[in-house]
């Protein structure tokens, strides 16, 4: 099995943000269509939602239903700020 690097990540977010279907996905990464479909999982699971007060649940509600390439996106954004701080530390 072949590791994730953070730049294939980055790569397969920018992928799907563009569109792509898990299969254009693995073609472009050389990887199987399968793993594609896991790397997404894993990165959905890494990503911590807090749950909103009663006066915001429609707004989630609204939120919830953006599409996978919004999503992430600011999967990416949080990261990226993430490795930020910590490589300035």
């Amino acid at each position: 099995m072949k590791r994730w690097t953070v730049k294939e990540e980055h790569k397969l977010i920018d992928l799907i943000s563009e569109g792509l279907s898990h299969k254009q996905c693995a073609d472009a990464l050389g990887r199987t269509e399968s793993a594609i479909h896991n790397r997404v999982q894993v990165m959905r699971e890494r990503f911590v939602v807090v749950k909103p007060k009663r006066k915001q649940a429609e707004k989630v509600e609204q939120e919830e239903s953006s599409s996978l390439a919004l999503y992430l996106s600011l999967l990416l954004n949080v990261a990226l700020t993430a490795h930020i701080v910590f490589t300035h530390l």
